[in-house]
């Protein structure tokens, strides 16, 4: 028999300000099996002085799966040094997001994409999953009203 899971969309949480820590043992105490994050809370934390091992421990301790992170890297892009340099981060964000326990990151395609074809896009997403089948993360794509 299956059992559905449930996660938090950390972004629920943002009204009250709390930082990622706080994020991930109100996760536990409400009784979600795991939690998304958002890649500009884990900025924030190591910017102020926490490490990748610290986050993962608390991740681990509470017992909760980090089951998606999303983020805003520009992985697709008319202007393609624009391009290039989204894919640079999107690895570097990719990795950090591997090391802490990540299993996927949300990539909306959220740049100037006007003039390209399906199929050029289609070819930069192509991209973008190889990378991150290179690192270990599943990606996905998700469309937001505002991009």
């Amino acid at each position: 028999m299956r059992h559905v899971k449930f996660a938090l969309n950390s972004s629920t949480l943002f009204p009250f300000n709390l930082n990622i820590l706080e994020q991930i043992r109100i996760a536990t105490e409400a009784g979600y099996d795991g939690i998304e994050l958002w890649m500009k809370d884990i900025v924030t934390f190591l910017e102020s002085g926490g490490s990748l091992r610290e986050l993962r421990d608390c991740i681990t301790d509470h017992g909760i799966s980090l089951v998606n992170t999303i983020t805003f890297f520009n992985w697709s892009d008319e202007d393609e040094q624009k391009m290039k340099e989204g894919l640079k981060e999107a690895k570097e964000e990719m990795r950090i997001l591997k090391e802490i326990g990540s299993r996927a990151v949300a990539a909306p395609p959220c740049e100037n994409m006007e003039n390209l074809s399906l199929a050029e896009i289609a070819d930069h997403f192509v991209t973008l999953t190889t990378l991150s089948e290179q690192i270990g993360l599943d990606v996905y794509l998700e469309f937001w009203g505002a991009c």
